[in-house]
This record gives C-alpha cells, structure tokens and sequence, in this order.
C-alpha cells in the first residue's frame, strides 16, 4: 500500500501561523530553494507598511534607479509584472470597475486625440481635411487604405475578426505612420469604396464614375 505523502508546512517567524512551504519565499541567489522565514502574507503587509511611511524616499530611489539602470529597471519591472499578474489583473479591474466613469471619459478623451492626430499627421494642412473634396469637418474624417485593402488589414487587427476600425489609429502611430494612407470625408471614401473612384475625381479625369 502507496504510503500518503503529506504537504510540507512551516511555521511563520512574524506571524505564528503554521502554512505550506509554497507561501514562503525563495531566498534565492547561493541559497537555492531556502525559504525565507516569514510568509508572503507578512512579507507584503511589511512592504505596505513601509511604503506608506516613506513613500517619497521610495519613490525617490525607484526614479533614480530608472533614470541610472533603465535596462535593469525593464527587466525588473518585466519579471514583477509576470509574478504578480494575477494580483494586478484582478487590482486593476476592482479599480475600473469603481471608477467606470472616470475610465470612460478618460478611455474617450485619449481616442479623440490619437484620432486627431492621426487624421493630421496623413493631412497636407495644420488641420485635418480630405485629400478628395477639402472637407475639414472632424466628424465627416477618416482613415482611408489608399490601395482598397482597408477590410483584409481592419480584419487582420482585430482578434475577434469583426475588423474593429477603432484598432486602426493605435496600429497606424506604432508603426510610424506607415505610407498608403490617406484622409478622407465619409462621402468620398464610400464613394470610393463603391464605385472605385470617387465623382470628385471623376469630374477632375473626366471619365464617367463606374467606368473601366
């Protein structure tokens, strides 16, 4: 008969209390897989503690560390993003969901003005207007795939493969405000759309919309 393994415990230094060896920390470094003496749950209620005391010298020290090792500071903040996740998952989410009107007009405001930019960075003009009809009205703009691909690219953003346009403007300032992009009014970009040339340009080639 298989003999039962039991959980190895361990009692806390701080708080007393006897818990499973996975809530004590790694000490790490020479020390391998020694566990540190006090739990997780004290070593975090000390750090708050700390925190909350000198606040300003900490984040004073986390600046100056930033500004001296910035490739040690990613590659620290990388790791404790990993090992906390969960927890800031979860942190941010309580968050949101406490301030959702904040989150709402803050999550706008930031769309707003990477839409403006990004309709003013593909324009000829200090402001946004249509390379077609000169349209400058905000709300008539919009990004247009200058090569008619602009369903198969939206598609391709979008994980839920409704091509959600909205994904568009972020994709378009990370990569650098590729080429093959162009403003257009909602009018000519769907006259475009269907007919493959825009009346404006029509008139200008003078050749009939729709033709070959």
């Amino acid at each position: 008969m298989a003999t039962e393994t039991l959980p190895q415990v361990k009692t806390c230094t701080k708080c007393g209390e006897e818990k499973l060896v996975s809530e004590f920390d790694r000490r790490g470094g020479s020390r391998g897989e020694q566990r540190r003496s006090d739990c997780k749950s004290c070593r975090a209620a000390r750090t708050r503690t700390h925190y909350a005391n000198n606040r300003d010298s900490v984040l004073a020290r986390m600046r100056r560390y930033k500004t001296e090792k910035p490739e040690l500071f990613k590659a620290w903040k990388r790791i404790s993003c990993q090992r906390h996740s969960k927890e800031i998952v979860a942190r941010v989410k309580r968050w949101k969901n406490a301030h959702q009107e904040h989150v709402r007009e803050w999550t706008n405001a930031r769309r707003r003005e990477l839409r403006w930019e990004v309709l003013t960075r593909y324009s000829d003009t200090l402001f946004p207007r249509c390379a077609c009809c000169g349209e400058m009205t905000y709300e008539f703009l919009a990004i247009d795939h200058i090569n008619n691909d602009g369903a198969a690219h939206r598609k391709s953003l979008s994980k839920t493969g409704r091509g959600l346009g909205s994904g568009l403007y972020p994709w378009l300032k990370q990569h650098g405000f590729p080429a093959g992009f162009q403003v257009l009014c909602h009018n000519c970009n769907m006259a475009k759309g269907f007919y493959g040339l825009c009346p404006h340009q029509a008139v200008k080639s003078l050749r009939p919309v729709g033709s070959a």
